[in-house]
This record gives C-alpha cells, sequence and structure tokens, in this order.
C-alpha cells in the first residue's frame, strides 16, 4: 500500500481526463457565444441595408421587394437564410399623429402586416407628424451547437426605421400592386 501510494506514474493522465470535458466544454460554449453573437450582428445589419436599400425608392412592385428580400435573406450567408423571417412595411403617420400601415411584404413564413392597420412607432419617431417610414422586422432561430440545456432554439429580432430619401412629406413609397 506504501509503494502504490509514492507511485507518481499516470497522474498526469488522469489529471488530463479529469481537465478535458471541463476544457472542451469551455471551448464549445465559447464558440457557440461567439456564434450568437455574429448571429445577432447580422440579424441587425440585414435589417438596416434592407430599410435602407427600400428606402432608396420612390416608387416599387410586389416583384422589386421579393428580390430585395431574396437579397436580405443573403446577407445572413453563411447563416441558415431559411431561419430568417423579414416583414418589410411602408408606415404612414398622419397629421394627428398615428401611423398606419400603407403596405407590407414578407418572406420565409413571417406574416405581412395588413394595410390600414395601426402601427406603434418608437417614441423616438412617433410624435413625427405627416411623415413616412420603411420598417424592417427582421427574426432568426438561432439553434446553439451543443445545445446546453436549451431544448429550443434561440429567437432573436431586431427592427429598422428609416425615412424615404426620394419622396415628399407624407406619401411613402408608392407600390403599385402591394396591399
Amino acid at each position: 500500500m506504501a509503494r502504490f501510494h509514492r507511485n507518481r506514474q499516470g497522474i498526469a493522465a488522469v489529471e488530463f481526463a479529469v481537465i478535458v470535458p471541463v476544457m472542451l466544454l469551455l471551448y464549445i460554449g465559447a464558440s457557440d457565444v461567439a456564434l450568437a453573437i455574429t448571429a445577432h450582428r447580422k440579424l441587425q445589419s440585414t435589417a438596416n441595408a434592407t430599410a435602407d436599400l427600400i428606402a432608396q425608392d420612390s416608387a416599387t412592385t410586389k416583384a422589386d421587394l421579393t428580390a430585395e428580400l431574396d437579397i436580405a435573406r443573403a446577407l445572413m450567408q453563411p447563416l441558415d437564410a431559411a431561419k430568417v423571417k423579414i416583414v418589410l412595411s411602408s408606415i404612414l403617420i398622419d397629421a394627428k399623429g398615428k401611423a398606419v400601415v400603407d403596405w407590407s411584404s414578407a418572406v420565409n413564413g413571417a406574416v405581412a402586416r395588413r394595410k390600414g392597420t395601426e402601427f406603434i412607432l418608437p417614441d423616438s419617431l412617433a410624435n413625427q407628424p405627416s411623415r413616412s417610414f420603411v420598417v424592417v422586422e427582421a427574426s432568426y432561430l438561432y439553434t446553439p451547437l451543443g445545445g446546453f440545456g436549451f431544448t429550443h432554439g434561440i429567437e432573436m429580432s431586431k427592427s429598422a426605421y428609416f425615412a424615404p430619401r426620394n419622396t415628399s412629406g407624407n406619401a411613402g413609397i408608392q407600390c403599385s400592386d402591394c396591399s
């Protein structure tokens, strides 16, 4: 027994076997956090770029919107573009400050807003009567790599608000065949 107690052979292998699982969990966890942050940033960038792209139009069509929304989904690459839901809306604010949807379009199972429904703008934009805004609401279902106790994906969402640049007043961007 005394000889067994003094024998130090194999202690490094035991320490390695104890430490490796902990180090692997830390590595996978850090990678997962980095990927989640990347997905969140790409989602914000996608929402901003899409709203900015649409805000440069003075008029559009459903075909144009579909093409622009396809570009938006491509901006999420290399992440899975099928998990990106995007709702694009033109919001008009009347002289009394009431914001309503003028037209809306959506991709990947997102639900477009109905024309004429009230839209709640952030406080910084709500008090601007007789204006219009392009609003992009983007969401992404992030699925963690290792799971780490998550039974479902993490739903991330971002919105972007841009004023149209090639229209005047409350005219908004005209869409000839949108509803």
